[in-house]
């Protein structure tokens, strides 16, 4: 089964396991698009004044100090009427996005059902998809609906279900642009008109490959045998690795059910190979040395800081001697001014879901990887810039080589 092109509508690539809208659930899903880039524009931007004229002041008055953490800011914005309009509109918007997706994923979940047991019974498949029924998520996962998306990741709403993953896949293109920077209106509202449907390219795969390309610059004679993705969802950042090394075996893992069989059904009818697994990250069931290049993309924030350390540990084991392990995520606070870390990253922490990501932003991660194994003089980090044509974000990544 050769690799299949299919119509890019929207900035988005229409592939066959994609549920379609209708000529409404398009509306609707613009104006979810358009209502969150408002809140992380212009509006989202008019914090930042309220902090410069009025706040700011107010907290050093009190406290007789300026801020030392970001919770402080956080919690002295948060007593204005401005913010809290702000932080609940903010919400509501992502739930627009899944309230704008979900019905529309729902009338068509019996043909994307199907459509994935072909694939999997599939005389041409590419890749295989290995499914645990007996694994129990980590309380890490299962605990949380990450994103605030109704029911998470783990949900099986009838047999064979594809559900999580076929939802995250559409809304993934509304809400997968860049938080608009906090350095006044003008810059925000330009940053608001950057960010578009499918801000991360046609098959939501920006980050990965924009971190591929640098690998390929940095290290132009690494050749993996097998590569292996933690924590890939729907396996939409595992491809870039697939067409990275063509010659690579290319295995993914996740822990939840719906979002494998979607990943792996999208893989095969976008014509690449991918062996699919339903593991943990932190304890997995291959072998010592077995891969050349470990990754994951925007999982570590999604996991508490004991696990990472379990996970860097784990990297470690399953690395082959010169190996590479690529975490694609979230910045260090240390890069942002405080603001940003509110709106970027604290944000998130208390209101979106994601309880671990201020904790990574503090995290030192070339001492959990010494810990994991890893060398010191052997870790590296740094921005990768967007392959996306006419984007100029940035991408962090931190990572390690094995010797």
């Amino acid at each position: 089964m050769a690799k299949q092109s299919y119509p890019i509508v929207s900035g988005v690539t229409r592939h066959p396991m994609m549920a379609l809208p209708t000529h409404d659930d398009h509306s609707r899903q613009l104006f979810a698009q358009s209502f969150m880039n408002e809140m992380n524009g212009s509006y989202g931007a008019g914090n930042k004044v309220l902090w410069d004229r009025k706040v700011r002041s107010q907290y050093v008055r009190e406290h007789r100090r300026e801020p030392e953490h970001v919770g402080d800011v956080r919690r002295a914005l948060l007593r204005e009427p401005y913010t809290q309009y702000w932080s609940s509109l903010k919400r509501c918007a992502r739930e627009m996005s899944y309230e704008s997706v979900g019905p529309m994923v729902e009338r068509q979940l019996p043909t994307l059902i199907d459509r994935a047991r072909a694939y999997r019974t599939s005389n041409r498949r590419l890749g295989s998809l290995a499914l645990d029924p007996n694994l129990r998520a980590p309380r890490y996962v299962s605990a949380v609906h990450y994103h605030a998306k109704p029911g998470g990741y783990l949900s099986e709403l009838t047999e064979d279900d594809v559900f999580a993953g076929a939802e995250y896949d559409c809304t993934y293109f509304l809400t997968g642009t860049r938080p608009a920077l906090v350095g006044g209106k003008a810059e925000a509202e330009k940053t608001a008109a950057r960010q578009r449907w499918g801000a991360y390219g046609p098959l939501g795969d920006g980050y990965a490959a924009a971190v591929g390309a640098w690998a390929e610059v940095e290290f132009p004679s690494f050749r993996p045998r097998r590569i292996l993705d933690l924590g890939c969802t729907i396996g939409h950042n595992t491809l870039p690795w697939v067409d990275l090394y063509p010659r690579a075996e290319v295995y993914a893992i996740d822990v939840s059910a719906p979002c494998l069989r979607y990943a792996h059904a999208r893989a095969e009818a976008l014509g690449r190979r991918v062996h699919f697994f339903q593991e943990t990250a932190e304890r997995t069931t291959f072998s010592d040395g077995y891969f050349d290049l470990v990754v994951s993309t925007m999982l570590l924030h999604e996991l508490t800081v004991s696990v990472i350390h379990r996970i860097f540990a784990e990297c470690f084991r399953l690395l082959a001697p010169n190996g590479l392990m690529l975490h694609a995520d979230m910045g260090p606070a240390k890069d942002m001014d405080m603001l940003s870390q509110i709106f970027q990253l604290d944000w998130n922490t208390h209101f979106n879901a994601e309880p671990f990501i201020t904790k990574l932003s503090e995290l030192d991660l070339s001492d959990v990887a010494a810990k994991g194994g890893f060398a010191t003089d052997d870790t590296f980090r740094g921005y990768a810039p967007s392959t996306q044509p006419g984007s100029s974000a940035k991408y962090h990544f931190f990572g390690a080589r094995r010797r």
